[in-house]
């Protein structure tokens, strides 16, 4: 029987992946391995401290790892200010049906809503919603992303914020 399961585990289940995305197993890690640059601590910072304009915060750590099965990276960030401390959860995903990445942020890890897309370019990420995005830049050896927050205006993209995460583990 434990030979039947490790069977389907290793030969019927890479098939099916690569028949329903046409990609083949390499081709899925190598995409996944894209979200790997997220893996680690990092501790975010902002020119003005703030992350919206009447929040000051003195410090936003997120640590992000792989879900057991691998094909998930999970993150959980801590926001701490003078009021005390809060949590949100992150995660990163390839989807190998639609062979999109995406992305989920709530403060409720229990009640996730759909993902949200992602595109990845390369060392830089960008995350659209519409007449806002976000993109983020890692730097050549990924300890540091700079990320800007911008708005449409007028058919060009302005930023309003800019800020960076840095790599500390």
């Amino acid at each position: 029987m434990k030979q039947i399961v490790l069977w389907i585990g290793l030969v019927i289940i890479p098939v099916l992946l690569k028949a329903q995305t046409g990609l083949g197993e390499d081709a899925i890690r190598i995409k996944l391995r894209q979200l790997d640059k997220m893996r680690g601590t990092w501790m975010l910072t902002y020119p003005d401290t703030a992350l919206l304009d009447a929040i000051s915060l003195d410090t936003i750590l997120t640590t992000f790892t792989w879900s057991a099965k691998g094909d998930t990276l999970a993150g959980k960030q801590r926001f701490k200010n003078a009021h005390g401390t809060s949590y949100m959860y992150l995660f990163y995903s390839f989807n190998t049906e639609t062979s999109q990445y995406s992305y989920i942020e709530n403060d409720d890890p229990d009640n996730l809503p759909p993902g949200a897309p992602l595109i990845i370019n390369g060392d830089t990420w960008t995350y659209p919603n519409g007449d806002n995005r976000v993109i983020k830049k890692f730097s050549s050896n990924g300890k540091i992303i700079t990320y800007y927050i911008q708005y449409l205006k007028n058919g060009q993209w302005v930023t309003k914020r800019k800020g960076a995460e840095s790599r500390i583990k």
